[in-house]
């Protein structure tokens, strides 16, 4: 007998491809007033949500196959994809149900009934959600936005995201900037990223997920593309009007750091939070919502 409606979540990440993805499926997780399934390849993945969400139902798959015989077993009303899309062999499967895929970078995506990417220019004639509207932000960065612009840069954080080569990144652009008369702190003293970022004037990012989090904040930062997709980020960022320094060349953080600490103030910087305005989850469910996907 088939269950009620369900909602399929495929999600990707892990150690090596950092958990941003992983963090973006979990806010939207919370909000839905129906409890999803949850797919992915990597072990790591579970255990993410396993302590983020106990009650979720997580199902490890080496192919899409064991994904299309839930499928096809339950009564599944839509499936969300993370950073990918169906190939076209699996499109007869999903054919009766609606899909979305977030963050895409994979041409798999246009496989999918809707794309929702914030890392496009915006779209006004599809029905896909493009552009910086449709950033999520996790709820625990609302708590901390700055009240004012950063005066003074006296505490400098390094984030280089959640994959395996986080620590050593970290290790090679602190020993590039210990000259400098400022606090570097450090992550792995702190109870929790939270309270790290909450406690820098400026930051180091790769152009992830941590990027629209300061810009969210109001916090000064040099972004740097830690992967290849990451430089559409930056690029995209700076176009739709957001201020950051871009270090295209990270042998060059001198270079970069300097135009950081010479600005005459830091108020463009705080100025982001109009770009990244903490509604884009709020406007994403609207949307699946509409589009009849929860």
């Amino acid at each position: 007998m088939l269950e009620k409606n369900k909602i399929v979540f495929v999600v990707k990440g892990g150690s090596e491809n950092g958990y941003g993805h992983a963090y973006r499926c979990k806010e939207i997780i919370k909000h839905l007033k129906v409890i999803p399934i949850i797919f992915t390849k990597n072990h790591e993945i579970i255990e993410f949500f396993d302590s983020n969400i106990p009650y979720i139902q997580c199902f490890q798959y080496k192919d899409f196959h064991t994904v299309s015989k839930y499928i096809m077993n339950n009564r599944v009303c839509g499936i969300i994809f993370d950073c990918h899309g169906p190939e076209r062999k699996e499109i007869e499967i999903l054919k009766n149900i609606k899909t979305v895929a977030i963050e895409c970078i994979t041409d798999a995506c246009y496989n999918c009934n809707i794309l929702i990417d914030s890392q496009r220019q915006p779209d006004q004639i599809s029905n896909h959600l493009f552009g910086l509207d449709f950033v999520i932000i996790r709820d625990e960065f609302f708590f901390i936005r700055k009240k004012s612009p950063i005066e003074e840069i006296k505490k400098i954080a390094i984030i280089c995201g959640g994959s395996s080569k986080a620590f050593e990144i970290y290790n090679d652009i602190r020993e590039s900037i210990l000259k400098y008369n400022f606090d570097i702190l450090n992550p792995y003293v702190f109870s929790n990223y939270i309270e790290y970022i909450s406690n820098a004037d400026a930051a180091i990012t790769a152009g992830g997920v941590g990027m629209y989090e300061l810009a969210f904040l109001g916090i000064p930062f040099i972004a740097f593309p830690l992967v290849k997709h990451q430089k559409k980020n930056i690029e995209n960022f700076i176009l739709n009007g957001g201020k950051c320094i871009y270090m295209k060349n990270n042998y060059e953080i001198d270079k970069y750091l300097n135009i950081l600490l010479h600005q005459d103030n830091y108020e463009q910087f705080y100025a982001n939070q109009k770009i990244i305005d903490g509604k884009g989850l709020e406007r994403i469910l609207a949307a699946l919502e509409e589009f009849g996907v929860i």
